[in-house]
């Protein structure tokens, strides 16, 4: 690691997923008993963390006919998973008691989902599914069933559709879109003419209206509120991370000692940290000032690959950072973060 002149950081790594395995997402349950894992093999792999730190597998969910993509544990409902895979499909599914119970699917209609983003509202069923044509569609999941699969390509609000709403934010280019903290809202990364922005509206209003917000001088790749809904922090390709601040949707700090682009921002459990990861290395901040916490070397033991990630998520409970490696022998590490005050 890389030290600050105001924290001591030190960092105990564990590598999971094996050696011919590569991984573009990682995401905790609400608990942080589990660790939800989008590996290259067409499954997504769950682990759980022994209590020196590594990671044992307890289960493979193996529905999917090409690598899966995105993982993504429900906020509050502890054992629903939902995955997008690059077989055209995403799914919902069950992994209470090391089982998996397949609840349906959704097709949508280019390789694979962009993204995938649950409500924040407690209990919510509603999903969003950013596709690779930059419409949005809402999803509502409790009408999704494995008889009879849903499409993005149906038509909104037609009889026992699951596609709640859809949206279409050409011409400009999406990247992501989740949902703000209190669950009114949508957010997403969008490029217009070059310059990223973000694009928030309310998804509940019929014709509502959509507000821009410049942010970045390329493409945003990446947004993720904290846990208190105070801020939001934005990753793109010109290297800088946005600091921003959440109620007012204004951008009050930047990080720029990156010198690569971002591909993926995590806040901790306590809203305290500001984690970015970059092609070769992690930058762990202060989410307050942006003064620099440390920098986490993934590759810090000699091994091949990148030393960032492709996506990292924080646990709901400790300041434990599992990193998503694609451009790496192995699939996932977990970094266990001690931060002290020097």
């Amino acid at each position: 690691t890389t030290q600050s002149t105001s924290f001591k950081l030190e960092v105990d790594l564990h590598d999971c997923g094996g050696h011919r395995l590569s991984s573009r997402s990682v995401s905790w349950n609400c608990s942080g008993k589990y660790l939800g894992v989008a590996s290259s093999d067409r499954n997504a792999r769950l682990y759980t963390l022994e209590g020196n730190g590594s990671a044992r597998e307890v289960l493979v969910v193996n529905q999917h006919t090409a690598p899966v993509e995105r993982v993504r544990f429900h906020p509050s409902q502890e054992t629903l998973l939902c995955t997008a895979a690059s077989d055209s499909t995403v799914r919902l599914f069950d992994v209470r008691a090391a089982s998996q119970k397949n609840l349906g699917r959704i097709d949508v209609q280019n390789r694979s989902a962009a993204d995938i983003s649950w409500s924040t509202v407690p209990g919510s069923t509603m999903l969003a599914i950013t596709e690779r044509n930059n419409t949005v569609h809402m999803c509502d999941t409790r009408k999704v069933s494995q008889s009879a699969p849903a499409s993005t390509s149906s038509k909104s609000g037609s009889t026992n559709s699951a596609i709640v709403k859809t949206f279409s934010l050409d011409p400009c280019l999406l990247e992501a879109c989740i949902f703000s903290p209190i669950g009114n809202h949508l957010v997403a990364s969008t490029t217009k003419d070059g310059m990223g922005e973000v694009t928030v509206w309310e998804w509940e209003k019929e014709n509502a209206k959509t507000y821009s917000y410049p942010g970045h001088t390329g493409p945003i790749y990446t947004l993720a509120f904290s846990p208190d809904g105070q801020r939001m922090a934005t990753g793109a390709s010109d290297a800088i991370i946005g600091v921003w601040d959440a109620p007012n949707m204004s951008c009050t700090k930047t990080i720029s000692r990156c010198q690569k682009f971002t591909r993926s921002v995590a806040f901790s459990h306590d809203s305290q940290y500001l984690a970015s990861s970059q092609e070769d290395s992690i930058d762990l901040a202060l989410a307050s000032t942006g003064e620099l916490v440390g920098k986490i070397d993934l590759c810090g033991r000699n091994l091949r690959g990148a030393g960032g990630a492709d996506e990292i998520a924080f646990h709901p409970k400790h300041h434990i950072l599992a990193c998503a490696r694609c451009d790496s022998p192995v699939a996932v590490t977990v970094a266990k973060c001690n931060i002290s005050k020097q």
